[in-house]
């Protein structure tokens, strides 16, 4: 590449400060007599180098100030350059001092020479000259004409810029005798200028060469325009004097001052920044200090050409004076009329009703593009098989991922062995892919193939990549090494670790295994992965990596890469001058020139003590102001990511502005903070962020109160803050407020809240524009928010005991030991806003490590190493997993080791899904119970909790912060209990007792919410114990003695626990024993109460002493109302295992958290006395009496049961009833039906009748009777008798009657039909009385029919329920059976008296037998002390109620028993 042009023979390089300080004064680089000129190449930045001013120039140089004593200069309030006067004497400067080219004008302008024609003659030098309108005015376009007699012969650069180095107005290239050649001859100068509105009294010639170009001024201290033509080639040469023309600005009449918007760190058109489409583009405007207010709208920013004539792009519009432009956003192409590749960005804004114009020059360097051929550098391949030359992994980083089909190719090859082969030519292809067909290679050749890629954005920028392919006959498999992070462009950054991946498309059977070889220049291979993957750290100037692939049917393949280390920017100097100054005052300059890199652009980072002051700064040439400190430090980045650092020593002084601190007159120390800090708002109005943010540093490290920490830090906060770099200022200030202000209270976290509130804000706004931060940046605000979490996690603030409510279960675990007061329900306001500000405090915090998260996508990938640090009892990591077939459980430990973190393979592959990467990022934050970032919130009772804060991220997508968005897979998580810090508080809600009598129980009574545990914890054991824990049922004696658990003394600090997997809170039970529970009476109990015989006394007691515990895995609910933490997605359970552990199994990411709470339950004491029914002699007696009894009346009436049982059916005979012996009832015919005939005339009928029956129950039925004409059947008076199978007629039914008319007698006369069920016994009469003539008749009811007499009585179900009930408790108790004679509804049989006595004495013995049974082998009555004590001991209902029920269902069942049973088997009767 060319070397930059330069614009005067000499410049200096000192910086105008426009509103310079006197401190400055003298402070200036010393370069007299030499020539400054910038070089650049391709791969490397533009540097100064210093070359001697020929000898020909020295005598023309002037170092004294006399010309400045005839020009006019603008009144001292408009002259940026006051303060800088006696610094401008010392030094060369073609605005106050005569030039050689200055004087050769003049001479021009003396001599007239004749008109001629084309001039032929070439002279050295040339001699420009320029017209245009000396007094233009602000803000106008202007036309420039530039002249020449003759253009030589050699190829040049003219270039024409303003005095102030912030315009250049044009340039261009020209040669003479060919093209391009912007110059037009002609013979009528004069007509042209006055075509184009320039008056000029005289001309140095009329004919000869000009170049018209337009200008516009909006700098009102410019007074000269010059011209400078170089020699294309070297550009050294300067083949014309320089010249130049005085000019004067004039100002409109509505402009009263001149607001100067300018951008000063690239207003150089001679030192343009360098930018790439990929940076993040941050550009900062300031104003001047003439105009006392500045209003505008908004700033206009556009990229055009040199010239301003064509828009490159619109940069964007901003609110305030700072503009980000992210990657990609304007598109950038070289063109190859521009003399640099160089671009302005003009800055526009309507200020004060007047257009305003910046400009910044920035020279773009295009990244280098990145071709790659699958299988790396060499290969072999089965010329048999398709052969497919893939390049899709290029990169060309000129523009984006999204518009890789644009990229430029081109394919080559070239074989010593094969030259002539048609598949391999120097140029074959301009595709992405070009495929080999079968055959086409010839076998064991080599074939040397080459990819050039060209940038798109530079078509000077391009790089070849090579593959040797070697045709083989047998199968082969191309192996593939993927670049993954620090190893682009196949170098790699030596601080930190790179990271290669295997890859193999065409294999076609599983992958056995991978080897990586590296090897250093001198060594041999040595094997650093077996794996997939390679993540290693290197520091050797140059490796050869292999990969070698082994397929399962033994197959190979390998591929080979060599690595080159990027040592980052080189020969370099960084100065800075003054070496001494104030802080917060004095401005600092820091260049650093001559960093030569092959990845450009550069980017600047500048730390102190107090961490950073600015960063991501692309400015070579910085200004800025300091905090007191001895030593600044420079990091220099280049494209990818390699910094160098920089020291530099340097004395700032502590400013004395703000004065010591004094408790007893605080309104003094007030008065000099807010005195210092008051210049801020001015400095933030006219764009200078450093110094605003310096002031507000100094004055922060004053602070005493949150008072004045508030007044500092709202005039910073009024600032545009949207850059990273501003965001880490801003993290920087917040940490020295806490610092300062520790302890906090509320009006302290308010302030901070601020803070935090503005640092998410700026962190959504670089997450949206994708901004790259520094690598120490990153680690900055790392360190910051674990600070912050650390430090704000412990309790500086003590709150009221916070009221309980009416639906907190938690207060109903303290109801006992008192700790639920009766709050009144008037609120203490200011405990609100405690709380409140608190909240606001923490949940901004929240938002801000949540954001540092996403952040964190960018800098940690897969396999490496996991970030982790622990401060103050917190823990904070991130781990990267790679989610990829098979997925296998992951366990993550907190740093800590008090997490264990159980994320399995389900909940892994929902997240890759969810996220839409395989690569989850997951940031893990474990709080430990004394450090705990919600300490502040209201508890009613003592609480532990330990915080774990899990976020899950990828490169596209996030889980949603704070949102409720349940997973199907749950996330578990381990709290070591055992490892909790001990709560002084949980002594009180010890609970110390004492077991007089082993037939004493303890139970104590605890409400407990669903997904919770219930532990006890056991503090001291004086003998042996059994606990019992139970849900919902008090625990009694013989469950205790079967389950409980066994304590012994040496069991100090176990745990017992049950957990509530109820839907709703259940009552849950503890009973305590004594390990010994004997029987025998208790003959030393002297107690003065009802006398019972209670169970013996333990000596001197048993000792014990319990917590009870509630665990609860949580979730925090940021809701603005009713915040607090839920169980609403978290389960709880406990596991003993090494040590003693909180499982919780969560569908929700985000805080979460373990807790523990002491409870107070209520206590029983519960005594074992003799119960009710009690077994004694006398009822054993009463049931032996009555067996005996029985057994007597069986013996002496055994002779009657015996004759009972061969009596003889037919005794009925012996009450006259006659039956005859062929007598059968006929089921088929069991509906007669009786149909009358009338006795009228001519009643009888020779037609056939059809019947028609039709019930409720049934289906219609019908019936014919037919008749013979000649001998009928329905004669007069007569009655026919019809038999129909059963079921065909249901009575009651409805009748109709149909004639078919035939015969002498067509029409009948039915009197009456009567229908009956000889099976049912029940029968229905139909009074009809009618001529039946024709058709159908309509069907007829009839009201007279008769039941049968197994139909059971229409009766309401309770009265059915009333007889049948009080039959059986009759019989059962004794009254029928003693009053008289009974008759079995189930038998024929009348049992007699001595019959119904045996019956009676069975049933009350098997009644007394079954009720005992009732009450089991242990019938002892539990009761309270209280209740024993108060000799309340009366007859329990409960338990009356219960013994009823019982032997209802006892008799109910016997009764059963002997109506079925022995009445129907032990007589048969018939």
């Amino acid at each position: 590449m060319q070397r930059l042009p330069l614009f005067m023979a000499t410049i200096s390089i000192m910086w105008f400060v426009y509103h310079g300080s006197a401190q400055n004064e003298g402070s200036q680089w010393d370069l007299e007599g030499d020539n400054i000129e910038p070089t650049s190449n391709q791969s490397a930045h533009s540097f100064m180098q210093i070359q001697k001013i020929p000898e020909r120039y020295r005598n023309f140089l002037n170092w004294s100030n006399e010309a400045q004593n005839n020009m006019k200069t603008f009144p001292a309030k408009r002259n940026p350059f006051h303060n800088e006067e006696q610094r401008i004497k010392r030094l060369w400067d073609p605005a106050n001092n005569e030039s050689l080219d200055y004087r050769e004008n003049q001479k021009a302008f003396s001599r007239r020479r004749k008109r001629q024609g084309k001039r032929r003659n070439i002279t050295y030098p040339l001699e420009p000259h320029m017209v245009f309108n000396r007094r233009p005015t602000y803000g106008k376009r202007y036309h420039i004409i530039v002249m020449m007699p003759s253009l030589g012969d050699e190829k040049f650069i003219m270039t024409l810029t303003a005095d102030t180095n912030d315009y250049l107005i044009d340039e261009i290239v020209t040669v003479p005798n060919g093209k391009p050649n912007p110059w037009r001859y002609t013979k009528k100068l004069p007509s042209i200028l006055r075509m184009y509105g320039i008056r000029v009294t005289k001309l140095p010639y009329r004919s000869g060469y000009y170049y018209h170009t337009r200008a516009t001024y909006f700098n009102s201290y410019q007074r000269y325009v010059y011209i400078i033509i170089k020699a294309f080639k070297n550009r050294g040469k300067i083949l014309a004097h320089k010249a130049r023309r005085g000019i004067k600005i004039l100002l409109p009449k509505s402009m009263s001052c001149n607001p100067m918007l300018t951008l000063p760190f690239c207003k150089n058109p001679d030192e343009p920044i360098d930018v790439s489409p990929r940076s993040h583009l941050q550009f900062f405007a300031e104003l001047g200090d003439e105009c006392e207010n500045l209003e505008y709208d908004h700033v206009d920013w556009n990229f055009y050409d040199l010239s301003e004539t064509y828009l490159v792009g619109h940069a964007g519009i901003s609110k305030g004076l700072v503009l980000k432009i992210p990657p990609y956003k304007v598109q950038f192409k070289y063109n190859p009329r521009l003399v640099r590749f160089l671009f302005l960005l003009r800055v526009n804004a309507i200020i004060n009703g007047i257009n305003c114009v910046a400009r910044c020059y920035v020279r773009m360097v295009a990244p280098q593009v990145e071709p790659r051929i699958r299988g790396n550098m060499n290969r072999k391949a089965n010329f048999a098989r398709e052969i497919v030359m893939d390049a899709s992994r290029s990169r060309d980083r000129s523009r984006a991922r999204t518009e890789d089909d644009s990229r430029i190719f081109l394919w080559g090859c070239v074989s010593v062995d094969d030259p002539k082969n048609k598949y391999c030519r120097p140029k074959m292809s301009t595709k992405e892919k070009i495929i080999i067909p079968p055959y086409s290679l010839k076998r064991g050749s080599f074939y040397n193939y080459s990819l050039s890629m060209v940038s798109r954005m530079d078509y000077r920028v391009s790089v070849t990549v090579y593959q040797m392919l070697q045709a083989v006959k047998h199968r082969t498999i191309t192996a593939h090494i993927l670049c993954r992070r620090n190893c682009y462009m196949k170098t790699y950054a030596p601080i930190d670790s790179f990271h290669l991946s295997g890859e193999c498309v065409d294999c076609d059977s599983k992958i056995y295994r991978y080897r990586w070889y590296v090897t250093v220049q001198g060594g041999q291979p040595k094997i650093e992965s077996k794996f997939k993957n390679l993540v290693t750290q290197h520091t050797e100037a140059e490796l050869l990596i292999r990969l070698e692939i082994r397929l399962k049917d033994g197959l190979t393949g390998a591929a080979n890469l060599i690595m080159k280390r990027n040592d980052g920017p080189q020969n370099g100097e960084c100065t800075i001058f003054p070496v001494k100054g104030r802080e917060a005052y004095t401005y600092f300059y820091v260049p650093c020139k001559g960093f030569e890199t092959k990845y450009p652009p550069l980017q600047f980072r500048y730390t102190v003590a107090l961490n950073v002051i600015d960063s991501n700064v692309p400015y070579p040439l910085y200004k800025l102001t300091l905090p007191s400190t001895n030593e600044l430090h420079v990091s220099i980045c280049d494209y990818l990511d390699m910094c160098i650092d920089v020291g530099l020593k340097v004395t700032v002084l502590k400013t004395k502005k703000i004065g010591e601190y004094n408790e007893n007159n605080t309104l003094k120390h007030l008065s000099d903070v807010k005195n210092y800090i008051s210049e801020v708002p001015y400095l933030l109005s006219r764009g200078r962020w450093n110094k605003a943010y310096v002031k507000t540093l100094v004055a922060i490290q004053k602070i005493e109160t949150s008072a004045e920490g508030i007044y500092v830090y709202e005039y910073l906060d009024r600032g545009t803050i949207i850059t990273g770099a501003q965001l880490e200022q801003l993290s920087v200030l917040a940490c020295q407020v806490v610092e300062r202000l520790m302890p906090m209270d509320y009006k302290e976290a308010a302030m901070v809240a601020q803070i935090f509130a503005r640092m998410s804000v700026v962190f959504e706004q670089i997450i949206q524009d994708i901004e790259w931060l520094h690598r120490a940046a990153y680690n900055a605000l790392t360190e910051h928010h674990v600070f912050f979490v650390s430090t704000l996690a412990l309790p500086t603030e003590k709150h009221p005991p916070a009221q309980c409510k009416t639906h907190d279960e938690i207060c109903k675990l303290g109801q006992s030991l008192g700790a639920e007061r009766k709050f009144e329900m008037d609120v203490d306001p200011a405990t609100l806003i405690r709380i409140n500000w608190w909240l606001l405090e923490t949940w901004y915090l929240y938002k801000c490590v949540y954001y540092l998260g996403v952040l964190g996508t960018k800098r940690h990938h897969p396999y490496d190493r996991a970030l982790s640090t622990f401060q103050g009892g917190i823990s904070y990591q991130m781990n990267v997993t790679e989610v990829t077939e098979p997925i296998e459980n992951i366990t993550v430990n907190t740093v800590d080791d008090m997490f264990h973190v159980h994320i399995s393979a389900g909940l892994l592959g929902e997240l890759r899904n969810l996220l839409a990467h395989p690569a989850v990022l997951f940031q893990i934050i474990s709080q430990q119970n004394f450090h705990n970032m919600y300490w502040w919130y209201p508890e009613p009772l003592p609480s532990e909790t330990n915080v774990l804060i899990v976020h899950a991220y990828s490169r596209k997508k996030n889980y949603p912060m704070g949102a409720r968005l349940p997973l199907k897979n749950p996330l578990n998580y381990y709290l070591n209990i055992s490892k909790f810090s001990a709560n002084p508080e949980f002594v009180k809600w010890m609970t110390n007792s004492t077991i007089e009598s082993h037939s004493h129980i303890h139970v104590y009574k605890i409400p407990l919410r669903s997904k919770s545990v219930l532990a006890v914890r056991i503090g001291h054991v004086t003998e042996e114990i059994l606990i019992f824990m139970s849900l919902n049922q008090k625990p009694k004696m013989h469950e205790i003695r079967e389950k409980a658990c066994h304590i012994t003394p040496n069991m100090k600090g176990k745990r017992i626990w049950m957990t509530n997997n109820c839907p709703g809170t259940s009552i849950a039970y503890v009973g305590v024993l004594s390990r010994e529970h004997k029987l025998e009476d208790d003959q030393n109990d002297n107690r003065h109460r009802k006398p019972s015989k209670v169970k013996n006394l333990i000596e001197n007691g048993l000792n014990y002493s319990i917590l009870l515990e509630s665990y609860l895995c949580t979730f925090w609910l940021n809701r603005s109302l009713n915040p607090g933490w839920s169980t609403e997605y978290c389960k709880t359970k406990l596991e003993n295992r090494d040590d003693i552990f909180v499982g919780c199994t969560c569908t929700i990411l985000g805080s979460l958290a373990a807790r523990i709470f002491p409870v107070a339950a209520e206590r029983i004491i519960t005594v074992f006395v003799f119960p009710i029914l009690e077994t004694n002699w006398y009822m054993f007696a009463l049931f032996a009496m009555l067996l005996l009894l029985l057994l007597v009346v069986l013996l002496t009436y055994i002779g009657r049961m015996v004759a009972h049982q061969h009596r003889r059916v037919q005794q009925c005979r012996k009450k006259h009833v006659r039956f005859r012996e062929d007598m059968k009832f006929d089921s088929e015919k069991a509906i007669l039906v009786l149909i009358k005939t009338g006795g009228h005339e001519f009643a009888g009928t020779t037609s056939n009748i059809k019947l028609y029956f039709k019930s409720n129950k049934s289906s219609q039925s019908s019936y014919i009777v037919s008749q013979d004409p000649a001998r009928p059947r329905l004669l007069r008076n007569s009655i026919n008798k019809i038999n129909l199978p059963a079921g065909s007629v249901q009575i009651p039914t409805r009748l109709a009657f149909g004639i078919d008319r035939n015969g002498r007698y067509p029409r009948w006369y039915c009197r009456t039909v009567s229908v009956v069920d000889l099976e049912n016994d029940m029968e229905q009469l139909f009074i009809v009385e009618r001529w039946i003539e024709e058709g159908h008749t309509p069907f007829i009811h009839s009201p007279y029919f008769t039941n049968s007499k197994n139909a059971r009585p229409v009766q309401s179900w309770t009265r059915r329920f009333r007889n049948s009930f009080e039959q059986r408790f009759l019989n059962w108790f004794l009254i029928n059976p003693m009053t008289g004679p009974w008759l079995s509804r189930n038998t024929l049989y009348t049992m007699t008296r001595f019959e119904r006595s045996c019956v009676w004495i069975c049933n009350v013995s098997l009644t007394i037998l079954l009720v005992s049974l009732y009450f089991g082998p242990s019938p002892y009555e539990p009761i309270t002390e209280e209740s024993f004590k108060d000799d309340k001991t009366g007859l329990k209902m409960k338990e009356v109620l219960i013994l009823g029920v019982y032997s209802v269902v006892i008799g109910i069942s016997v009764l059963l028993f002997f109506e079925f049973a022995i009445m129907r088997c032990l007589w048969r009767r018939h």
